[in-house]
């Protein structure tokens, strides 16, 4: 309902000014320092409004009140049996656990790295670090070069 979604941002918007009209009313000013205050409310609403609410509205009037996963995260990697599949804004890479024969965990990424090839997988692809922490530990246990047969790669 377009009227109802329209009345309640508009009603939304006048509750947030309203106490500076309050304040302009209660005191003794000049007509350009209440013009100035009132000028600054509308600004100051405004960007409140379209920072912190106008979303939660949208979502609120289309019928979900939280987001996607598509909303949030664009990045996507999972453990395969083959490698690592990673995706990216509907682009899909596979690597081979073989590749790679480090990996590194920083705040900010996982880092593989191989002879030839590296792959930096982002850390908003996990909803948690806890998520990201355990990603990583079963990397290590499928990767070869940390297998207890495998190749000595820290040389």
């Amino acid at each position: 309902n377009l009227q109802g979604s329209v009345f309640t941002a508009a009603a939304i918007q006048f509750l947030m000014w309203l106490p500076f009209c309050l304040v302009v009313l209660k005191s003794e000013m000049s007509p350009f320092g209440t013009a100035g205050i009132l000028f600054c409310g509308l600004i100051l609403t405004g960007f409140l409004y379209t920072t912190f609410l106008e979303s939660f509205l949208i979502r609120f009037f289309q019928g979900r009140n939280k987001h996607t996963k598509d909303e949030v995260f664009t990045s996507v990697a999972e453990i395969t049996d083959e490698g690592i599949s990673y995706t990216d804004r509907g682009r899909r890479i596979n690597y081979q656990w073989d590749a790679f024969h480090a990996v590194y965990d920083t705040e900010k990424n996982i880092i593989f790295i191989g002879d030839t090839l590296h792959a930096v997988i982002p850390a908003k692809c996990f909803n948690h670090f806890l998520e990201k922490d355990a990603f990583v530990r079963e990397c290590q246990k499928r990767m070869p070069a940390y297998l207890s047969d495998g190749p000595d790669a820290f040389d």
